[in-house]
């Protein structure tokens, strides 16, 4: 039983990431659209929002 929830866990988390990977596009273009900014200050800003997530790993597999 545990073996088919972590199975159905794993299937949810690649299942939500291809979903979040494949609109990351669309998410880029509106912000290039609406923002007017360049493409260095955009990757700044993202490269900032997602620091945070490989710094708090190693403190969530811990848990």
């Amino acid at each position: 039983m545990a073996a088919q929830r972590i199975g159905l866990k794993g299937f949810l988390i690649t299942l939500l990431g291809a979903v979040f990977f494949s609109t990351k596009a669309i998410f880029v273009k509106l912000a290039f659209h609406d923002t007017g900014t360049d493409a260095v200050t955009l990757l700044t800003v993202r490269m900032l929002f997602s620091l945070p997530l490989p710094l708090l790993q190693p403190y969530c597999l811990l848990l």
